[in-house]
């Protein structure tokens, strides 16, 4: 008599709850993303197909509420998949609440992880029934299990990784031209960031310092659109200004003209090509959220981005306004909180192969030193950042400076000619992989925009 089939572990109940939570509060959404939390990790295929469009109404900065994800999934066609109206209807009248829900979070990963190691498990006695004589895939199935059990990412073995190891070296064997830019490293959108830098890597923390006004969301902001106009999902969070005003910025930096003052004294055309950047704004694939004021949220939106659009660099401006780091937990001090911040953006950076920004500000010590290039101790939280980034860019706006033997002092009615064009220094002051080196920009304050010094 044959063994009855099983059915795998799982609780239709606690993820029935967990959805519920999730209408009742979108932060839970954003828990449950942070938390590693996918579609996949449902058993049943109506809850799968609701978190994967609710991840998609997060990527789309739209509110996560009954009515909007029941239109949504009208709009797909896909709502009868979950039986129409009457599913929803269950769900949000389910007697859950926000309280509980890391008790139906938990639950639902906890059965998710045992199914997957099941099905590895399955595996290996297959291939134990099926022997062959290789002896090596069976022990990489019994290292892919071990791994399961204590890693809630992707599994894989070290063979694995340096195979990719070698394709990757084998890759930069080839001339520069010749390589497939962006499969392993991405374009800074500079020439001389590229050659003194080094390209961009997958995994990165990327962390800009600065003082105030001195370009950090503009060099942020002209990466990005770079690395976006090559191809690249690029998503920048910033709750230090609107969206709009973001856009705003962004045209003039791709007009090459201005965004802001005296519009109306343009000529036609080139109000023509303001106009047009707002349309290449449209198709490119740079966006711009400024809802999330904590590390969670925007993790969570990230993951959400790159799970319907693709993610390869996520820039967050910036690190002293997160709510993580300004509202301390009683006895908290600052620099636990910006560790905790930036080890959880590099293990994201890791974990999902992008490159994370952040920027940073500089403390007093910066302030009382007076007019000196700036070092990595200038930084807040310092010594998290130096032990979490991988590489640390500081920009300096030094009084004067030189330029082949003509000395220049930094003002924007200098120079006619120059006008309102700055000098800045861009150093880079940690590099785990690339050294130090430092690269001179012009910065242009109408289009903020940086441009390379020409030799």
């Amino acid at each position: 008599m044959s063994a009855p089939i099983r059915a795998l572990p799982h609780n239709l109940e606690a993820e029935e709850m967990l959805l519920s939570c999730c209408f009742v509060d979108q932060e839970v959404v954003s828990q449950c993303l942070s938390s590693g939390l996918t579609p996949d990790a449902f058993y049943d295929p109506k809850h799968s197909l609701v978190f994967d469009v609710m991840m998609g109404l997060i990527a789309d900065q739209k509110p996560v509420t009954v009515e909007v994800l029941a239109a949504e999934m009208q709009t797909r066609k896909v709502i009868d998949q979950v039986g129409g109206w009457a599913f929803f209807s269950q769900i949000s009248n389910a007697a859950a609440t926000t309280g509980q829900t890391a008790a139906f979070l938990a639950t639902v990963l906890e059965l998710a992880q045992l199914r997957a190691l099941i099905r590895h498990a399955t595996g290996l006695v297959e291939e134990c029934y099926d022997f062959t004589g290789d002896f090596d895939t069976i022990r990489r199935r019994i290292e892919r299990i071990g791994l399961a059990l204590t890693t809630k990412g992707t599994v894989r073995t070290w063979a694995e990784a340096v195979a990719e190891a070698e394709t990757i070296t084998r890759e930069r064997m080839k001339p520069p031209q010749e390589r497939s830019m962006g499969a392993f490293e991405l374009s800074w959108g500079n020439t001389d960031f590229d050659r003194y830098f080094q390209p961009l890597e997958p995994g990165e923390l990327v962390v800009i310092g600065g003082y105030t006004s001195s370009g950090k969301s503009s060099l942020l902001r002209n990466t990005l659109w770079a690395v976006a106009k090559a191809g690249h999902p690029s998503l920048i969070s910033t709750f230090e200004v609107r969206d709009t005003e973001e856009a705003i910025n962004l045209a003039g930096h791709i007009a090459g003209i201005r965004s802001r003052a005296r519009l109306h004294e343009l000529s036609d055309g080139d109000k023509n090509m303001i106009l047009d950047s707002f349309s290449a704004m449209r198709i490119g694939r740079l966006e711009v959220c400024h809802e999330d004021c904590n590390l969670a949220g925007i993790v969570a939106r990230a993951k959400a981005f790159k799970r319907k659009n693709g993610l390869r660099v996520l820039g967050v401006d910036y690190l002293q306004i997160l709510e993580d780091v300004k509202k301390l937990r009683p006895n908290e001090r600052p620099d636990f909180a910006i560790s905790c911040v930036t080890s959880e953006l590099k293990r994201f950076a890791t974990n999902e192969k992008i490159v994370v920004f952040l920027l940073s500000g500089f403390n007093r010590d910066y302030i009382r030193a007076g007019d000196r290039e700036p070092r990595l101790s200038d930084l807040d939280g310092s010594s998290a950042i130096e032990k979490d980034a991988s590489r640390v860019l500081l920009l300096h706006v030094p009084a004067d400076y030189t330029l082949g033997t003509v000395k220049y002092s930094q003002s924007a009615t200098a120079d006619a000619s120059d006008q309102p064009r700055l000098f800045t220094k861009v150093i880079q002051a940690k590099g785990r992989n690339t050294g130090n080196s430092s690269v001179g920009l012009m910065f242009h304050r109408e289009t903020k925009t940086f441009h390379q010094i020409a030799k």
